[in-house]
Order: structure tokens, then C-alpha cells, then sequence
């Protein structure tokens, strides 16, 4: 049985999990910065300095990726510091791997010549650009350099750097890559980015029609008990027990979750029963299902939720009687028992205008520099810290191989 999986992006303080996913999922499964061969890291560090001896000019925005690139495993580390009391038992590490060579990603760029509404979602989409630069300079810096050294990486960067859709493609590609390997575990997905949503589900949609096996009702109008079990459980234990950002706060979530498995249990099993039961209500009207909703929630939560807290029930019927009443919290829930029409996120996502993070790669693209002298000499102080950053955590991979997990796509491991 496979984890949720938390994607498209690495173990970041964006992505750190709630107390319901833990108690939810039981374990869930985080990738870390791909990119762990030495001469990847070796290729992006010299980069600056090779193009500096060389007077090479590329847009500021490849400067500032290359310095981008490494923030993504600090801040990894810094991530697995705060999840330590929960690691052991419910948090799974991994190193992603997978083909992101020349040829794979420029048959990623016919895919999306073939189905052009990607590159529109992916331009509205709020990337993390860190985790793009990341992406980016991990493709260039390593696949390149394997082929034809650092002179082969100039030459590819160059072309892709001719005009600033260019850039654009090439980045969109890279990640669109990333996730098309993540489709075969789209069910355990674990999204905490939401921007991603549209995209994530457009990839999977045009793989299917590609793969003559696309259904316009999984998109359109599929309802999902599960989806609404597990959203009504995460709204529900979200304001009392929150987000796992603290070491203090995840010892605690931690015992709670292993001395409390058989409430846990008890309160995911009534969160089913009235997903069920709102879900397959013959009516489409909306103030009917919320009606029905409160009701269950009211007559069937307090017990199992007055259990795991160790609350009188009292207590808790007065936080559920904040929850009912929030429109927002509970209108979410309904969208989905009205059957969500993905079709209608991802073709607004297309239309949508362009994103703060692609149009700052845009501005950076106007102006062609050398890397200054402060960029290249605050790499080489930075390799000196890195070093150490990079040996914890593949410290922590090798602890945690036991946890593979094989891509039906290729058979990577990821």
C-alpha cells in the first residue's frame, strides 16, 4: 500500500502537515530536492564561476535560480528538524528519481505542443520558485554536463534562453516532467499547495486521452466519498489541533496519535457514514444537503470527538456550533457532494492572467549579465556550509530505504 504522497513540490514549511492528515493517513510520504549526485551539486556551484571567467551573459533570473537552487534542501532540513517526533512513525523521507534528461523533457515539450492548455495553466499557476529553479538547474546543470560538460550546458541554456517564452517553455517542461511521474499515485496525492490543483488534474486528463482511456464523468461530474469523508475529518480536527510547525507541538500530535488510534478510528468511520449519506441524497438543492449536514455532524461527531479530545461533550458540541455556522468551511465541503467540475478550475486556470512568479522570471529575462563577483564568491562560502546540509540528509535517505516506492511510468524509484 502506497503513502500519501505529498507533490509536486519537496518537504517545505508550505507543505508541513496538519495534525488530521497524521491521524487521517496514519503515514505520508515527502520527496526532498531532487538532485543528490555529487556532480550535479558540483556543476551548479562552479556554474557562476565558469561563466564569469568566460564573460558568458545569460538573463539575471539564471543567477539568481543558481543561488535558488540550494534553499530547497536547508530548508528541507530545517523541516525535518521540526517533524522529528512524528518521523519515526508516520513521516516517510524520500529521494525522488527520475528521467529528466534532454530527451525526456523535450518529448514532454510535444506533449504539451500537443495539448497547449498545460502551458496556459502552468503560466497562472503560483510556482514556488525555488522549487523551479531547483528543477531547472538540476536539468541543465547535470543532464547537459553527463553529455557534453559544462561547454554542452551553455550551448543548451543558450537556446533556451533566446527568448523569454523559450525560458519559460523549458521551465514549464522540466516540472510538467516532475508530475507526469507522480500521475500513477494521483489517488494518494496529497496536495497542501492548491495552486498545483488545475494542473496536476490537466496533466492526468490529457495522459488519459492520449492513453484512449479518457471519461468525461471522472472530470465533470464524479463525486468522491472518500474526498468528502477525509475533507469533513481535516475541518472538523484543523482548528483544534492545526498544523504540525512546532517540535513541541508534533510530541504532543505524536502520542496522541498512538494512544488514541481506536477514537481515531471511530471518528473516521462516522466522517464516512455522513459523506455517504450526504453525498447520495437524491437532490441537487444546497440548503438541503447543508441541513442534513449539521444535523449528522451535530448527532454523530460529538461522542467519537469528545473521546479523542477528552472533552465533556458539552465543550465539544459548543466547537462544533462554530463550525456549522462557518459558510465558508462547510459551503467547501458541499462544493464537493455537488460533484466538483474540475473542468471548470483547470479552463478558468487557462484563462487566468499570469502568475507574480512567472512574471518575475519575465522581468529577469529582459536584462542578459555575467554573475557578478558577489554571487560567485558567496557560492563558494555557500558549498562550504552546504556540504553539511547535503550529508544529513542523505543520511536520512539511507535510513529510510526501506520505504521505496517503484513508478509504474518507467520503474524509477521514486
Amino acid at each position: 500500500m502506497i503513502n500519501a504522497v505529498v507533490c509536486p513540490t519537496y518537504l517545505n514549511r508550505e507543505n508541513l502537515p496538519y495534525a488530521a492528515d497524521i491521524f487521517y493517513h496514519g503515514k505520508i510520504t515527502y520527496f526532498l530536492p531532487t538532485g543528490f549526485h555529487p556532480l550535479e551539486l558540483q556543476s551548479v556551484f562552479e556554474f557562476p564561476s565558469y561563466c564569469r571567467a568566460r564573460s558568458i551573459a545569460f538573463p539575471s533570473i539564471i543567477w539568481e535560480m543558481c543561488k535558488l537552487y540550494f534553499e530547497n534542501s536547508i530548508e528541507a532540513k530545517d523541516c525535518i528538524d521540526i517533524l522529528e517526533p512524528i518521523k519515526r512513525e508516520h513521516i516517510v523521507i524520500a529521494a525522488p528519481v527520475y528521467n529528466r534528461d534532454i530527451r525526456e523533457i523535450q518529448e514532454t515539450k510535444q506533449f504539451m505542443h500537443k495539448y497547449p492548455q498545460l502551458l496556459e495553466i502552468f503560466k497562472s499557476t503560483e510556482i514556488n520558485l525555488k522549487f523551479a529553479s531547483r528543477e531547472l538547474m538540476g536539468h541543465v546543470l547535470y543532464e547537459n554536463i553527463l553529455e557534453k560538460g559544462s561547454a554542452g550546458s551553455v550551448e543548451y541554456l543558450r537556446r533556451n534562453c533566446r527568448r523569454v517564452n523559450d525560458l519559460v517553455l523549458l521551465i514549464a517542461a522540466v516540472i510538467v516532467n516532475r508530475i507526469r511521474h507522480f500521475i500513477p499515485f494521483i489517488e494518494n496525492i496529497l496536495l497542501y499547495e492548491h495552486a498545483w490543483y488545475a494542473l496536476i488534474m490537466e496533466i492526468d486528463k490529457c495522459q488519459e486521452i492520449d492513453k484512449g482511456e479518457y471519461h468525461p464523468s471522472k472530470y465533470e461530474n464524479s463525486v468522491d466519498i472518500e474526498v468528502f469523508r477525509f475533507r469533513l475529518f481535516e475541518q472538523i480536527l484543523n482548528p483544534i489541533f492545526g498544523k504540525c510547525d512546532t517540535k513541541s507541538k508534533n510530541e504532543k500530535i505524536a502520542r496522541l496519535a498512538d494512544s488514541k488510534m481506536e477514537e481515531i478510528n471511530r471518528l473516521k468511520n462516522k466522517c464516512e457514514m455522513i459523506a455517504r449519506e450526504v453525498v447520495l441524497m437524491p437532490t441537487k438543492e444546497i440548503q438541503l444537503k447543508q441541513k442534513r449536514l449539521n444535523e449528522l455532524i451535530e448527532s454523530e461527531i460529538s461522542v467519537p470527538l469528545s473521546d479523542l479530545m477528552d472533552q465533556p461533550i458539552k465543550r465539544v458540541k459548543d466547537s462544533l456550533l462554530n463550525f456549522m455556522v462557518d459558510s465558508t468551511v462547510i459551503g467547501g465541503i458541499l462544493t464537493l457532494a455537488q460533484g466538483a467540475n474540475v473542468t471548470t478550475f483547470t479552463t478558468a486556470a487557462a484563462a487566468g492572467a499570469i502568475s507574480t512568479a512567472i512574471k518575475h522570471i519575465i522581468r529577469n529575462c529582459e536584462r542578459r549579465t555575467t554573475p557578478s563577483d558577489l554571487l560567485v564568491s558567496g557560492m563558494k562560502q555557500m558549498k562550504i556550509e552546504y556540504e553539511d546540509v547535503q550529508r544529513y540528509l542523505s543520511e536520512i535517505v539511507i535510513e529510510q530505504l526501506d520505504t521505496k516506492m517503484v513508478n509504474p511510468r518507467n520503474q524509477n524509484i521514486l
